[in-house]
């Protein structure tokens, strides 16, 4: 019995995460304050408001729940993950601001992470590169 799946060509890239959440505005000034995202209200036509900026090559958005063109959809079902130098000291840095863990920094096999939870419960992971071996 054949078991592969026509998956149809790869990605060329991620083109932006989007969270939706019933206050854009109250998760936007959370990700501003702790993780220095400098998101900013975006007005565009045909669209609606909502909050968004570049982190490196990705656009992050958070849009009004009822955006997400699904019934039903609500916060808390998507994630984001920064790429930070020091995940140990950001991670301390950021539960002493009362920002929830999920778990504490913990060495893996893409580098060491650390996750956290948003106020409207989607997962925020703090990535720091391992150096490569030689």
């Amino acid at each position: 019995m054949d078991t592969r799946e026509d998956t149809g060509p790869a990605p060329l890239g991620i083109a932006a995460v989007l969270l939706f959440t019933p206050d854009p505005e109250a998760l936007a000034a959370f990700y501003r304050r702790h993780f220095g995202v400098p998101l900013r209200p975006v007005n565009v036509p045909g669209l609606a408001p909502h909050w968004a900026c570049d982190v490196g090559r990705v656009y992050l958005s958070l849009w009004p729940s009822d955006e997400a063109g699904v019934p039903g959809t609500s916060s808390g079902a998507g994630g984001v993950a920064f790429q930070v130098r020091d995940v140990a000291s950001e991670h301390r840095r950021l539960v002493d601001a009362g920002v929830r863990s999920v778990f504490p920094p913990r060495r893996t096999a893409v580098g060491i992470i650390a996750r956290l939870l948003d106020p409207e419960g989607n997962v925020v992971e703090i990535v720091e590169a391992l150096p490569r071996p030689a």
